[in-house]
C-alpha cells in the first residue's frame, strides 16, 4: 500500500506571517507553491524559486548575485 503524506497548507497571507519549524515543508493554496522553512525565516522560502535574489537574468540563465 501507498504511504499518502499530508503537508500543512495555508493561503499566501497566512504564509506570510508563519514561521515553519526546520526543514518543514507547507503548501501555498493561492500561489500554488511549495515552501521550506529554517525554524527563523517569516513565510520561509518558495522551493525551486531561482529568481529571488537574481542580479540578471538571460534566456534562462540565472545570475546569483
Amino acid at each position: 500500500m501507498a504511504i499518502q503524506i499530508q503537508l500543512r497548507q495555508g493561503t499566501t497571507t497566512e504564509h506570510n506571517t508563519f514561521t515553519g519549524a526546520v526543514g518543514e515543508l507547507t503548501y501555498d493554496t493561492e500561489k500554488k507553491q511549495l515552501r521550506v522553512h529554517d525554524g527563523s525565516t517569516v513565510g520561509g522560502k518558495v522551493v525551486g524559486d531561482q529568481t529571488q535574489n537574481a542580479t540578471t537574468i538571460d534566456k534562462g540563465i540565472v545570475r546569483l548575485a
